[in-house]
């Protein structure tokens, strides 16, 4: 999973899915920006990697972003201690949980399994991408400067070293072009009905 999210650019929105079995608990002290302090259930060691995942990538568990009942919250009951826990989570960037308008499980929902399905309702403000925007020169150039000879010399220095650093072809280079007629018709002026056609 790492791997993965670390190939998602940093400006693009993140959604990640998550059903991974693990108990995080409620310890929000331990892990701040991540887990929330609406979290349930206790904590267990499977919980472990995706609260490192959460801190490393700078997510957010939206399970327990919001204050919910137990049975708004739970995914999962145990089977034979019948205690709710929560194993599915829905994991946002930290920046974008504003867009986030409320994340959690289903009562009554069929899915034929024993875990109750998550649904997370956002509100995503999207923006069009940005095109990288290069450095424009000034529309005018103040050329007074020039008048005075120290600017003068100074830019005219300056313009000789980026000159000399450029170098002009060598003739096996030009050799190396091909060769073309010259057409001694362009130099002629064009004829009445050329002139015609052409207007």
């Amino acid at each position: 999973m790492h791997a993965l999210l670390a190939t998602v650019p940093k400006e693009d929105k993140l959604i990640v899915l998550c059903d991974s079995n693990a108990r995080i608990g409620t310890d929000h002290a331990a892990w701040p920006g991540g887990l929330c302090p609406h979290g349930l259930g206790s904590y267990k060691d499977n919980g472990l990697p995706l609260l490192r995942t959460c801190a490393k990538h700078h997510l957010l568990l939206t399970n327990t972003f919001f204050c919910l009942s137990t049975r708004e919250k739970a995914t999962w009951m145990h089977p034979r201690s019948r205690r709710w826990h929560l194993l599915d989570y829905v994991l946002v960037r930290r920046r974008d949980r504003h867009d986030v308008l409320v994340t959690k499980a289903i009562r009554d929902a069929d899915g034929w399994t024993d875990r109750r399905l998550v649904i997370s309702q956002m509100r995503l403000r999207l923006q069009p991408q940005r095109r990288p925007q290069c450095k424009r020169l000034p529309s005018k150039l103040n050329t007074l400067s020039l008048n005075l000879p120290v600017h003068f010399f100074d830019f005219s220095n300056q313009i000789s070293e980026k000159l000399e650093k450029l170098h002009a072809p060598d003739d096996n280079a030009i050799d190396r072009l091909p060769q073309v007629d010259t057409n001694n018709d362009l130099d002629l002026p064009l004829s009445l009905p050329e002139t015609i056609r052409a207007v």
